[in-house]
């Protein structure tokens, strides 16, 4: 049942970031479904799951908007495993405020080290006007647009996995 809740997610970020992202674009800074959806399911669940919902939502970020193919497969890979892995080993309350903190500091991570990356392999611009002008304000955006799709993902959770007794939050 998870697999059918993260493939509901995908395809409906799919559809949504392909084609009405561009409608809620402020400044030319557009938030990243993708991302905020693997960090707020990754503070709930194992390191495994984490790393492969991660690489599968990364790859098909890659297919709509890559521009260095699997280069968001690798980070989210990443940033799936060690969000989980933090969320097992330091924090026990995976709260709203825990979450929105995360996905600042996480999109800004992965979007420095995407930038970097980017910026070392076909010289993307000036790094530093990007960093303050795309970077930190996507940050805040992804923040934002964290709280409605944190309340869906926790309830659509609560819904699926209660008689279960797995949730996702």
């Amino acid at each position: 049942m998870k697999t059918t809740l993260h493939g509901a997610f995908l395809l409906a970020f799919s559809i949504f970031q392909a084609t009405l992202i561009d409608c809620i674009e402020i400044f030319s800074v557009k938030p990243n479904l993708f991302l905020i959806y693997v960090i707020i399911v990754c503070t709930f669940c194992g390191k495994s799951e984490g790393a492969v919902l991660g690489a599968f939502f990364g790859l098909v970020l890659d297919l709509l908007v890559g521009r260095l193919w699997g280069l968001n497969a690798i980070l989210m890979m990443l940033l799936g495993f060690f969000t989980a892995y933090f969320c097992e080993r330091v924090l026990r309350d995976n709260n709203i405020l825990v979450v929105l903190l995360m996905v600042l500091a996480e999109t800004v991570l992965y979007e420095i080290v995407y930038g970097f990356i980017y910026y070392l392999t076909l010289d993307g611009g000036n790094f530093f006007a990007i960093l303050l002008r795309i970077i930190i304000p996507e940050g805040f955006y992804n923040m934002i647009v964290t709280i409605p799709v944190y309340f869906i993902v926790r309830r659509m959770g609560k819904v699926l996995y209660s008689d279960k007794g797995e949730t996702i939050g």
